[in-house]
């Protein structure tokens, strides 16, 4: 990836709340290209996975990939065996090579149903949230290949923002509110940070304060920035503020541009004896993030994400970070009646 790549255009990509889900998924899409594409086309698809086991396909979006990708999912989703749904489609990292020939849990199966289409391996990108609902940007691959580590992080907090946008979406799509206006927004500020209206969790004036330090970000994020240091604009552009805001644009009737705080944290399953931030943790590790990208994801230090952990583990009274794991995937499902998926549509040409 050259240094100028324009990374921040795919955040504001996925921010776009107003558009129906094809449009969406194809902006994202197109705002991913440079660096997604492989030579084979990608295809794009939502879907939520039921605990752990199975996995329901929502809308997908074909572009490029061998026609019949999208009829090969809809075949696949009712029968995936357990093992693949658990390693394909929650257990593996933000961005895998699925190595197909290479073995494995469920890779015999995957071969089995992609390879006669030309496809030895697939490049899988994937947004995912604690409720099981997820996005996966697919790069279909005539050989396999390696992911350079840079590429991994990168994606990881790309992931971060396409996942926290899709929740947002389907919040607002559940509550029955307009994305578009002021109404529901706990706060409305300027993009220089000045606070214009707060209410809810933004009252206080340390919320403000927070508030108006991650606007200013934002806008450092989407200046010139963009451009001599995509990386570091990246950084400054976190996923949520203090772990329950996103921050996305809105307009009013003369055209001026506002950032409106909207409650986005995640909704995780209660084990009962965690605080709301050890839950957000406690399920954010069960999908394989680091402490240092839960950090960026929660807008927290990863020092407080680490000392929340820490918290769980001994409030749950477990030893170490893998059974620790265990016992969250064991004990919350992954659906949530919240965040419905849409149903699936038809991909188009």
């Amino acid at each position: 990836m050259s240094n100028n790549t324009d990374l921040i255009s795919l955040l504001e990509c996925a921010y776009q709340l107003d558009t129906d889900d094809d449009t969406w998924l194809r902006g994202i899409v197109a705002a991913s290209a440079g660096l997604l594409q492989r030579g084979m086309g990608v295809f794009v698809f939502l879907y939520q996975t039921m605990n752990r086991t199975a996995w329901q396909l929502g809308a997908v979006v074909n572009i490029g990939a061998p026609p019949a990708v999208p009829e090969i999912l809809r075949a696949v989703a009712p029968q995936s065996p357990p093992e693949t749904v658990h390693r394909f489609y929650w257990s593996e990292p933000c961005i895998t090579v699925h190595q197909l020939l290479g073995g494995g849990p469920g890779a015999e199966f995957m071969r089995s149903v992609m390879t006669p289409h030309g496809v030895k391996d697939v490049l899988m990108i994937k947004a995912a949230d604690p409720t099981g609902v997820a996005l996966s940007l697919c790069a279909p691959l005539a050989e396999s290949t390696a992911i350079a580590r840079p590429t991994a992080r990168l994606w990881s907090r790309l992931c971060v923002h396409i996942a926290a946008a899709h929740r947002l979406r389907r919040l607002l799509h559940g509550l029955g509110a307009s994305p578009v206006g002021f109404s529901g927004a706990e706060a409305v500020l300027s993009p220089r940070g000045r606070c214009e209206h707060a209410e809810g969790g933004a009252r206080t004036a340390s919320a403000r304060d927070t508030l108006r330090s991650a606007a200013m970000q934002l806008d450092r994020a989407r200046g010139s920035l963009r451009r001599t240091d995509p990386h570091a604009a990246l950084e400054l552009w976190r996923g949520l503020v203090a772990g329950r805001w996103s921050l996305v644009d809105q307009f009013d009737s003369d055209g001026r541009r506002y950032l409106v705080a909207r409650r986005n944290d995640p909704r995780t399953p209660d084990p009962r004896a965690l605080t709301e931030r050890e839950r957000q943790v406690a399920h954010l590790v069960a999908l394989g993030h680091s402490n240092k990208l839960i950090a960026y994801e929660l807008g927290v230090s990863e020092s407080s994400a680490a000392t929340h952990l820490r918290s769980a583990i001994a409030k749950l009274g477990v030893k170490g970070r893998v059974q620790f794991v265990e016992l969250i995937q064991q004990i919350t499902g992954t659906g949530s009646e919240d965040y419905p998926v849409p149903p699936a549509t038809l991909d188009r040409p």
